[in-house]
């Protein structure tokens, strides 16, 4: 972000901080506007009759927190207590510091207790939960109250000069990719389309659609199939580590049997040793 800041600032862009926007009145000067203001937009929620939007917040809890203790790469957690099934997602993204990424579904935040606990109540609880996998190390907080994740969709990606980028556009899901990679790969996108069509805003934006639509539409579509999947999980811990390993990285429906063969020989290997009878295609 400091980089982002510093190139804006060597062009001559003014960034303001802890401003509200609530409409796009007061821009009406300007020839392109971007509304880049995260799932729960303001200015997609105050045009959504223009834009059309769709939201399907799905049923799993979870909780961003972060940590001291370092994870590389991107690692996956299952915990099972007697609450029930509660699942990390962790990553390092600095030097010193790990996201720890806390998911669960509605039995288990219920059973737990989670529904009814203040905020460092739960994390105290996280922190118990998979003591052995932070080492010491504790969990910090930023207001890491839990929510459960909104699936954002629009049916019109923009109106007159206005257009919609990053999670306030589509969200995808923690599981497959990062929101802010995604929200980057747009806003190249519609650095491209200016390219090919200048100052003509409405071709332009006709353009950032065309190319950037069909991926981010199929995006979209494995992170809900991944969504789903650790929906379910629960009904799947019976399975042994191969199996479990290889029902995971097919299931948003675009890894197939020889994907997993090229990018893992060893685990398509054992997997096929388990199942002599064949395996799905």
């Amino acid at each position: 972000m400091r980089t982002l800041r510093q190139h804006c600032a060597d062009l001559g862009v003014a960034i303001e901080f802890g401003r509200k926007v609530d409409g796009v009145d007061e821009f009406a000067d300007c020839d392109l506007i971007v509304a880049a203001d995260g799932a729960a937009s303001t200015i997609r929620t105050r045009y959504r009759e223009h834009f059309e939007p769709t939201i399907d917040l799905r049923p799993n809890f979870l909780a961003w927190y972060g940590t001291t203790c370092l994870f590389e790469p991107l690692s996956l957690i299952f915990r099972e207590n007697g609450d029930g099934l509660l699942i990390a997602h962790t990553y390092r993204y600095s030097r010193t510091h790990s996201t720890f990424l806390v998911e669960c579904d509605p039995q288990t935040w219920r059973h737990a207790g989670l529904d009814r606990m203040a905020e460092p109540e739960s994390l105290a609880y996280c922190e118990q939960v998979f003591r052995d996998d932070l080492d010491g190390h504790p969990l910090l907080s930023n207001k890491s109250d839990w929510f459960r994740y909104p699936i954002v969709r629009n049916r019109r990606w923009s109106w007159r000069n206005v257009v919609l980028l990053g999670d306030a556009l589509r969200t995808g899901h923690p599981s497959v990719g990062s929101g802010t990679r995604l929200a980057m790969q747009d806003a190249i996108a519609l650095f491209d389309a200016w390219r090919a069509c200048g100052d003509d805003v409405e071709a332009l934006l006709a353009e950032f659609e065309r190319r950037r639509r069909p991926g981010s539409d199929a995006l979209q579509a494995a992170a809900v199939k991944s969504t789903e999947w650790y929906e379910s999980v629960r009904s799947r811990m019976h399975l042994d580590p191969i199996s479990f390993a290889y029902d995971y990285l097919r299931r948003t429906g675009r890894v197939d049997h020889a994907d997993v063969r090229q990018r893992d020989p060893a685990l398509a290997a054992a997997f096929e040793a388990l199942h002599p009878e064949g395996v799905p295609p």
